[in-house]
């Protein structure tokens, strides 16, 4: 007897094992999987179709269940961010979806981007809103009413982008259009466009971990490759190690800051022009939501007075909402309102920045208009600083007694103008906010 050979083919036999197990600790990723109620769990994906997804007890132990898309929200995990490659530039969407690469080609008005996850996708101009060098920070989502291309050196070109391909970028102000080295250029920043309220689309918005996000009409696991068919009818494939997060857009529920507004106001304390326009998933001075260790990347940034409105179509029961005061405002004493059909649902008086509230749900079945205020308080609008945290439409009604359960008893009379502040109120009073008992959350 070869005790060598007997030995060698033991370790093989552990080795092959072992390789068996590593691939079955991977296949077994652990996702987190938030249902239509917002409820959150522990699954490993085994499959994703037409249907919805199969998921399973990420120990192993149980049978697989399915989960269908009228029940699923989101499925995420963690993952270290990916290396930029060849991903010299992002390429920013109105729409919110991102793309790591470089520009290719132009013809037309679409501009075709070179993805090295993804491949090339085909983006009509009309829909970009950005390019930006990689590792930059997005700009500012504030109204242009020109095309702006930002050189290394500072200095800036502003006209019409009449093209753009992987050598340079040309920009038409007067006369003929002019070509600037893509080598040259910082940031190119779109005209903004007119924005139409309208039925939002159903979608699954796929993260990948080099930083893209793609909006998608269907999406398709089959074992460790992820199909990826995209709004315009392009597709892609990808390994499934290299999507952080499966997010479904206007299914079970949708994120209020993704909806155009019927109405938007601000109104200044003094004055009427307005100076704090309304600022999605930052603070009205560009700062990120976040409270303690939490951020708010669906809030909604307002400044008193502030008054935003929603056409409601009958499709969502309830929505879930929190607010806080943003920044280092000490001085800041403010009213919050939500109305349906113009009654006050909910108030909050002499709102302070000691706290977060969270978890509110109003009910919303029967109301065709939501509408969120943020008034004038005794100081006026002073540090007026207040931010919507991830308000979201829900389909299902959550296990939540909602705040309009009982005809409220507003504090001030109903109107669609800030309050009128007594002359000589300017300073904020001694009172403590005024906030629903368990539902504030103190900043970490």
């Amino acid at each position: 007897m070869n005790w060598n050979r007997i030995c060698s083919a033991l370790l093989a036999m552990l080795w092959v094992g072992m390789s068996a197990g590593r691939c079955l600790a991977q296949d077994r990723q652990v996702w987190n999987l938030t249902d239509a109620a917002m409820r959150q769990r522990a699954v490993s994906l085994t499959a994703i179709d037409a249907d919805g997804a199969l998921v399973s007890d990420p120990s192993g132990t149980g049978a697989s269940q399915s989960v269908p898309w009228d029940d699923l929200v989101m499925l995420g995990r963690s993952a270290a961010p990916a290396a930029a490659g060849g991903s010299a530039f992002t390429a920013g969407l109105w729409s919110g979806d991102r793309f790591m690469g470089k520009p290719q080609s132009f013809s037309g008005q679409t501009l075709v981007w070179d993805s090295p996850l993804l491949g090339s996708v085909k983006i009509p101009l009309s829909q970009l809103a950005f390019v930006i060098r990689s590792g930059q920070t997005a700009p500012p989502d504030d109204p242009r009413d020109q095309d702006i291309v930002q050189l290394a050196n500072g200095d800036t070109a502003a006209g019409i982008v009449t093209s753009l391909d992987a050598n340079a970028v040309s920009v038409q102000s007067t006369g003929d259009p002019v070509p600037v080295p893509l080598s040259s250029v910082r940031a190119i920043l779109l005209t903004t466009p007119h924005r139409k309220s309208g039925a939002e689309k159903r979608g699954i918005r796929v993260t990948i971990d080099d930083g893209s996000i793609a909006t998608a009409s269907s999406v398709k696991l089959t074992g460790a490759t992820f199909a990826i068919s995209l709004s315009d009818g392009q597709s892609a494939s990808l390994p499934l190690k290299s999507v952080v997060s499966i997010e479904q857009i206007n299914g079970p529920i949708s994120w209020l800051c993704e909806r155009a507004p019927s109405e938007d106001v601000q109104t200044p304390f003094w004055g009427s022009d307005p100076t704090w326009p309304t600022r999605i998933g930052a603070s009205v001075d560009g700062r990120p939501l976040v409270f303690g260790t939490r951020a708010y990347p669906h809030g909604i940034g307002v400044h008193a007075y502030s008054r935003l409105s929603y056409v409601l179509d009958g499709s969502y029961a309830a929505i879930r909402l929190g607010y806080a005061i943003t920044g280092e405002s000490p001085l800041a004493d403010l009213t919050v309102r939500i109305k349906l059909d113009g009654k006050t649902a909910y108030e909050a008086v002499h709102v302070r920045s000691s706290a977060v509230v969270e978890g509110l749900v109003v009910d919303l079945r029967g109301a065709r208009t939501l509408t969120m205020e943020v008034d004038y308080g005794p100081a006026g609008d002073v540090q007026g600083r207040m931010a919507w945290l991830d308000p979201v439409l829900m389909k299902t009604m959550p296990p939540v007694k909602p705040v309009n359960d009982t005809e409220p008893a507003p504090a001030t009379q109903n109107s669609d103008q800030p309050t009128t502040v007594p002359d000589g109120a300017i300073a904020p009073p001694a009172t403590a906010p005024v906030v629903p008992p368990g539902i504030v959350s103190q900043p970490d």
